[in-house]
């Protein structure tokens, strides 16, 4: 999404990127999401909790963002 843009693969790593971590907002009977499912979640958020680089805080969400580049889910799965 737009408000994304200025984060880097080192935000993404270093849980210093801003964006929500899905698993906050997930509830617990829901079956395992995967990273495409993520990257659906992100989409519908509409601003980071914070510019990029300006504080830490843990999230699952940039590791999710990075396999899914780099190792996409197949169709159908």
């Amino acid at each position: 999404p737009a408000y994304a843009g200025g984060v880097t693969i080192r935000h993404l790593l270093t849980h210093t990127s801003g964006l929500p971590d899905y698993d906050n907002d997930v509830p617990d009977s829901t079956p395992q999401l995967t990273d495409a499912d993520v990257l659906a979640f992100v989409r519908k958020q509409t601003a980071p909790l914070f510019p990029p680089g300006a504080k830490y805080q843990y999230s699952n969400t940039g590791y999710a963002i990075l396999a899914e580049r780099h190792f996409p889910t197949p169709p159908g799965h």
